[in-house]
């Protein structure tokens, strides 16, 4: 039976919560194809019934949903708006899974933002609120943040030892997008620690899996590593070119974050491979992107590489 079905026999029945519920479901399946707009408009509306009924526990899912898809939409301050009304309706209503959740998603925002040190106290505080439950896949996606983060700061062996966690309760859980996601970043650990080998190896795995999956941002995100992977080679040709796969998917799901830092990630390729006039386009489409984005410490890095 179709969600529209189940929605509809809810309405006839007039029963609130069971229609938040499978508006809630119907922008999940929005969320799933990257068609954020139309995912937050039905969290919107859930949130409607469920408030009219005054269960916090949904109200809190509903908040945390909205701020997946705003977060994903580039729209930082409203993201950590409803990630935050999540969090105090989760801890109010003791729905410990809820606080985990708003506090990855705080996580997120933070860390798209750069101030990564409020990203990792979040990706902690959500393994702490995590730890007697047994949502094994929440628990993945908080240490894979964590390991994503320590990627930022250059930090290939923590990264790597929270990767691992990752898979690890990723395979507990059954969610094998995440495993496969924390292989790609474990890739970018082992290409830093310049273990080349290994980490195509990974990346192999981790493509060959996300692409069976459909998972476009999973596969945008490998295209990307292997980016990097070919850039540390000096192999400018197959970077150019994974990159821009890369570019492809990211402009195709609409996300605006990964998009910007992977367009800069070309134009680097491009400075590199000593082609000022395709690096300084990919610069400036970052930079635009980074200026939409209000994160003005990523747009002062693209600016500065930029030649005249």
């Amino acid at each position: 039976q179709s969600f529209d079905g189940l929605l509809k026999e809810a309405r006839a029945d007039k029963d609130k919560n069971a229609i938040a519920r499978y508006l809630r479901l119907l922008g999940f399946v929005h969320q799933e194809r990257a068609e954020f707009e139309e995912a937050l408009e039905f969290y919107t509306k859930a949130l409607g019934f469920v408030t009219e009924t005054g269960d916090k526990v949904q109200m809190a899912d509903c908040h945390n949903a909205m701020g997946t898809a705003q977060w994903n939409m580039g729209i930082y301050t409203e993201a950590i708006i409803s990630y935050e009304e999540g969090a105090y309706l989760a801890r109010i209503s003791e729905n410990h899974d809820g606080q985990g959740i708003a506090n990855i998603g705080l996580g997120n925002v933070h860390s798209d933002m750069g101030e990564l040190e409020d990203a990792l106290e979040h990706y902690t505080e959500a393994l702490d609120n995590l730890k007697d439950t047994e949502n094994f896949q929440q628990i993945s996606r908080a240490y894979n943040n964590l390991g994503d983060t320590y990627l930022l700061k250059k930090e290939w062996d923590k990264a790597l030892t929270n990767l691992e966690k990752s898979i690890e309760f990723a395979d507990q859980g059954g969610w094998f997008n995440m495993k496969a996601w924390a292989e790609a970043n474990m890739a970018i650990a082992l290409v830093n620690k310049e273990e080349f080998d290994k980490a195509e190896k990974m990346l192999g795995s981790s493509l060959s899996f996300l692409e069976e999956l459909g998972d476009r941002a999973g596969i945008g995100g490998a295209y990307q590593a292997y980016g990097m992977l070919y850039s540390k080679k000096k192999n400018w040709d197959m970077a150019i070119l994974s990159y821009q796969k890369a570019v492809d998917i990211y402009t195709e799901i609409n996300t605006p974050s990964y998009l910007a830092q992977c367009r800069y990630e070309l134009g680097m390729a491009y400075k590199k491979k000593g082609n000022v006039k395709k690096a300084n386009e990919e610069l400036r489409r970052a930079a635009n992107l980074y200026t939409h984005l209000k994160m003005d410490d990523f747009l002062k890095n693209v600016l500065a590489e930029i030649e005249t």
